[in-house]
């Protein structure tokens, strides 16, 4: 009888640890981040926008080398932003990761992983 009241205490208490984490809410990105990419040529820096339309991320980094780029095929998993870009016939792929106003990632560029890191503006 003990062991049966203390499975269903155990089992009650999986099952509340499931339906919080199912419930956590989800990272929000939208807003205004300053970031900088790690590059053999330069670290870049400038500004990255992501917003919210419809369900749908959209991502805009802007900077004084590249200029003004809208990603593509952005999707968003959890905590975990991925995107891409052709810039000059050269494809890239963004993949962020959020943590409050913090982000990390990676863009990958003809075989290199450039190191990104970013705060968000209040």
């Amino acid at each position: 009888m003990k062991n049966t009241k203390n499975l269903k205490r155990s089992f009650a208490l999986l099952a509340m640890t499931l339906f919080l984490v199912a419930a956590a809410p989800v990272m929000d990105p939208v807003g205004v981040w300053d970031y900088e990419v790690e590059s053999p040529d330069g670290n870049v820096t400038g500004e990255m926008t992501i917003t919210k339309t419809d369900g749908e991320y959209e991502v805009v980094i802007e900077s004084d080398m590249y200029g003004k780029m809208e990603l593509e095929d952005v999707a968003m998993e959890k905590d975990v932003m991925s995107a891409t870009y052709e810039l000059d016939g050269l494809p890239l792929e963004f993949e962020f990761s959020f943590d409050g106003d913090e982000m990390e990632g990676v863009v990958y560029a003809n075989g290199d992983e450039l190191p990104l890191t970013a705060t968000k503006q209040k």
